[in-house]
């Protein structure tokens, strides 16, 4: 179990306003004017599990997951491993801690030695046998195997990622953190990668956690969905859960397209009885049909498998989101219902 108890990050004024750029250990307090990045956060993750952490930039995501790596300071709260407490740079003499494993956006992978020897080297404290027969191992469960000759250049980013990941995996590991892991890839390869990210946590029995500020990202993958907002977790639930229930306006709009009413309104617009003060609705809630709530097109763009509609309630000054199998032209008039 990896467990984090009431965890708070507040910078001193000289590293917030960049006048110290070095690693901050632990401030003096009270610290006047500092940064607040991360405040009291809680949460548990079981082994074997995903853990999403969505928020926009400079949502305290990555101070977050470097404190969580034992690479920076926390200023309070505790990070426990199994009960045991992972320790900062204050109290060791090399910072971190050496089964957490931390891929940045950049992988650090050896530029001019193979993807197979990269992962070797990780390995090259142990014996010969135990290396070839490790690195074989991580090669098939990351399936790299197609491109364990090449150099990284030669390979994709996802391909990369796969080998920071299997790199990370040489060693013993408790806990993989990884910072933004699908951003710089494209479609096919970050879908061969989300694969392979379930696959290697369920069969290592690992914790894994990732920072991302893209909810498809966030909500295909984890089995935990943290929304971060200013260093606060806004929500932590399923991935369902945090979609289908949002807490507030800012979770239901960062998880996704909606359409945000007063309880009143809804009940008025769709002839059905909301117990929420506010109402959430998403795109495929809304359905065409020949009677219902009146709107105007205002925009229909292609999304491959369907459409995405911008409509305009008649007579008032409120928007809608909805999917449509067929192209509906601008200005056009139709009716929508909703559906639970």
């Amino acid at each position: 179990m990896l467990k984090t108890i009431n965890l708070n990050k507040l910078y001193s004024p000289q590293i917030s306003k960049g006048i110290i750029t070095g690693c901050e250990i632990k401030p003096e307090l009270p610290v006047s004017d500092g940064q607040l990045a991360v405040n009291d956060v809680s949460f548990e993750l079981k082994k074997g599990e995903i853990m999403a952490i969505l928020g926009e930039n400079g949502s305290g995501k990555s101070t977050l997951l470097k404190m969580l790596a034992g690479l920076i300071e926390p200023t309070h709260g505790k990070i426990l491993l199994d009960n045991t407490q992972i320790l900062g740079p204050s109290t060791k003499l090399v910072a971190g801690h050496e089964n957490i494993k931390l891929i940045h956006q950049s992988y650090n992978l050896q530029p001019n030695i193979s993807i197979e020897e990269n992962i070797k080297y990780s390995l090259r404290f142990y014996t010969n046998d135990y290396k070839i027969q490790r690195t074989s191992y991580l090669i098939d469960i990351c399936h790299l195997e197609n491109v364990k000759h090449k150099l990284p250049r030669q390979t994709s980013g996802g391909e990369q990622q796969r080998t920071a990941i299997a790199c990370a995996l040489a060693t013993p590991t408790d806990v993989l953190l990884l910072d933004e892991p699908f951003s710089n890839l494209d479609v096919f390869n970050s879908e061969i990668l989300k694969k392979q990210m379930v696959a290697i946590t369920k069969k290592e029995k690992i914790h894994t956690i990732f920072v991302t500020h893209d909810a498809e990202d966030a909500l295909s993958v984890s089995q935990r969905l943290i929304v971060i907002k200013q260093g606060n977790i806004i929500q932590n639930d399923s991935p369902k859960t945090v979609y289908q229930y949002p807490i507030n306006d800012y979770v239901a709009q960062i998880t996704g397209l909606c359409m945000i009413l007063k309880q009143k309104d809804a009940n008025t617009y769709f002839g059905h009885h909301f117990e929420q003060k506010i109402v959430f609705l998403r795109p495929e809630q809304l359905k065409i049909s020949d009677t219902g709530l009146a709107v105007v097109v205002l925009r229909t763009s292609f999304r491959g498998g369907h459409y995405l509609v911008e409509a305009k309630v008649e007579n008032a000054a409120i928007k809608v989101t909805f999917y449509s199998q067929n192209f509906i032209e601008i200005n056009q008039k139709i009716n929508l219902t909703y559906y639970k």
